[in-house]
């Protein structure tokens, strides 16, 4: 839960899994490991859920695409576009505007 906590209090600069592991008092592979039992997710897929959720929540909201993935904690619009598709199946500006990749066909 700590940890979970902790990966979600800044999407922008969150905390290396070096310096988790130090707080929890344990090896990085421990931390990782542990984890991944807790929730299914290693650190890196369940901090970029959390960072496409709020992504989504900030597109449904209306704000600009170009300022969404900085918000979210991505380093750059690449990024951040390649892990929404990944994620949602559909690219920024399709769920902006309500539409599926599926509805293109």
């Amino acid at each position: 839960q700590y940890l979970r906590e902790r990966l979600q209090t800044n999407l922008q600069a969150p905390p290396s899994l070096d310096e988790l592991a130090h707080e929890c008092h344990m090896r990085k592979e421990t931390l990782i490991r542990a984890f991944k039992q807790d929730t299914g997710l290693t650190p890196g897929s369940y901090l970029n859920i959390i960072r496409i959720d709020y992504a989504r929540q900030l597109l449904r909201a209306g704000d600009e695409i170009a300022d969404v993935g900085y918000q979210s904690g991505f380093a750059d619009q690449s990024h951040f576009h390649r892990t929404f598709v990944r994620y949602t199946a559909a690219t920024p500006r399709q769920y902006a505007l309500g539409r599926s990749i599926t509805d293109n066909n």
